[in-house]
Protein backbone atom coordinates (compact mmCIF):
# COMPACT_ATOMS: atom_id res chain seq x y z
CA UNK A 1 0.00 0.00 0.00
CA UNK A 2 1.30 3.67 -0.70
CA UNK A 3 -0.59 5.70 2.26
CA UNK A 4 -1.02 9.71 2.28
CA UNK A 5 -0.39 12.21 4.42
CA UNK A 6 -2.46 12.57 6.97
CA UNK A 7 -5.74 14.61 6.45
CA UNK A 8 -5.31 18.41 7.35
CA UNK A 9 -7.32 21.62 6.54
CA UNK A 10 -7.06 22.96 3.00
CA UNK A 11 -10.22 25.41 2.16
CA UNK A 12 -13.19 26.96 3.83
CA UNK A 13 -16.15 28.49 1.83
CA UNK A 14 -19.32 30.30 3.61
CA UNK A 15 -21.77 31.80 2.18
CA UNK A 16 -23.33 34.87 4.46
CA UNK A 17 -26.17 34.84 2.29
CA UNK A 18 -27.49 30.96 3.49
CA UNK A 19 -25.16 31.05 6.95
CA UNK A 20 -23.83 27.52 5.21
CA UNK A 21 -19.81 26.95 5.51
CA UNK A 22 -17.79 23.95 4.17
CA UNK A 23 -14.65 23.01 5.35
CA UNK A 24 -12.34 20.50 3.18
CA UNK A 25 -10.07 18.15 4.48
CA UNK A 26 -7.79 16.04 2.51
CA UNK A 27 -4.59 14.35 2.02
CA UNK A 28 -4.20 15.19 -1.49
CA UNK A 29 -1.37 17.51 -2.90
CA UNK A 30 -4.03 19.65 -4.71
CA UNK A 31 -7.32 21.21 -4.31
CA UNK A 32 -8.60 22.27 -7.69
CA UNK A 33 -11.44 25.08 -7.88
CA UNK A 34 -13.56 24.91 -10.58
CA UNK A 35 -16.46 28.00 -11.23
CA UNK A 36 -19.25 27.56 -13.09
CA UNK A 37 -18.25 29.99 -15.77
CA UNK A 38 -19.32 28.01 -18.71
CA UNK A 39 -22.99 27.57 -17.14
CA UNK A 40 -25.44 28.83 -20.00
CA UNK A 41 -28.18 31.44 -19.22
CA UNK A 42 -31.35 29.19 -17.89
CA UNK A 43 -29.86 26.02 -18.03
CA UNK A 44 -31.74 23.77 -15.70
CA UNK A 45 -29.51 22.34 -12.73
CA UNK A 46 -32.05 20.52 -11.68
CA UNK A 47 -35.97 19.83 -11.62
CA UNK A 48 -36.80 23.44 -10.58
CA UNK A 49 -33.06 25.49 -10.46
CA UNK A 50 -32.02 27.39 -13.38
CA UNK A 51 -28.19 28.40 -13.82
CA UNK A 52 -26.42 30.82 -15.31
CA UNK A 53 -22.93 31.40 -15.05
CA UNK A 54 -20.57 31.83 -12.16
CA UNK A 55 -23.77 30.30 -10.29
CA UNK A 56 -21.65 27.25 -8.65
CA UNK A 57 -17.88 26.35 -7.20
CA UNK A 58 -16.61 22.34 -6.99
CA UNK A 59 -13.60 21.65 -5.33
CA UNK A 60 -12.14 18.35 -6.44
CA UNK A 61 -8.88 16.93 -4.44
CA UNK A 62 -6.08 15.22 -6.55
CA UNK A 63 -2.64 14.39 -6.63
CA UNK A 64 -0.18 17.01 -9.05
CA UNK A 65 -1.36 16.84 -12.80
CA UNK A 66 0.96 15.53 -14.89
CA UNK A 67 3.20 15.05 -12.02
CA UNK A 68 5.75 12.66 -13.86
CA UNK A 69 6.39 15.43 -16.34
CA UNK A 70 7.53 17.84 -13.18
CA UNK A 71 10.98 17.87 -11.17
CA UNK A 72 10.57 16.86 -7.97
CA UNK A 73 7.36 15.76 -8.30
CA UNK A 74 7.80 12.62 -10.79
CA UNK A 75 7.59 9.90 -8.40
CA UNK A 76 4.62 11.54 -6.50
CA UNK A 77 2.14 9.70 -8.28
CA UNK A 78 3.51 6.56 -9.33
CA UNK A 79 2.24 3.01 -8.31
CA UNK A 80 3.86 -0.41 -8.73
CA UNK A 81 2.04 -3.32 -9.62
CA UNK A 82 1.14 -4.20 -6.09
CA UNK A 83 0.57 -1.29 -4.77
CA UNK A 84 -3.32 0.44 -3.62
CA UNK A 85 -3.25 3.95 -3.63
CA UNK A 86 -5.33 5.15 -0.42
CA UNK A 87 -6.54 8.72 0.06
CA UNK A 88 -8.84 11.06 2.22
CA UNK A 89 -11.04 13.74 1.87
CA UNK A 90 -13.63 14.81 4.21
CA UNK A 91 -16.21 17.70 3.15
CA UNK A 92 -17.45 18.63 5.92
CA UNK A 93 -20.88 21.03 6.05
CA UNK A 94 -22.05 23.74 8.62
CA UNK A 95 -24.90 25.73 9.05
CA UNK A 96 -25.18 28.74 11.74
CA UNK A 97 -29.17 29.25 11.03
Amino acid sequence: QKEGKSIEHVATLSSPLTGLTLEVWTNQQVLVLYTGNFIDEGYFLNDKTIGYPRCAVCLETQGVPNAQNIEGFKHENRLEADQTYLYHTVWSFKSSS
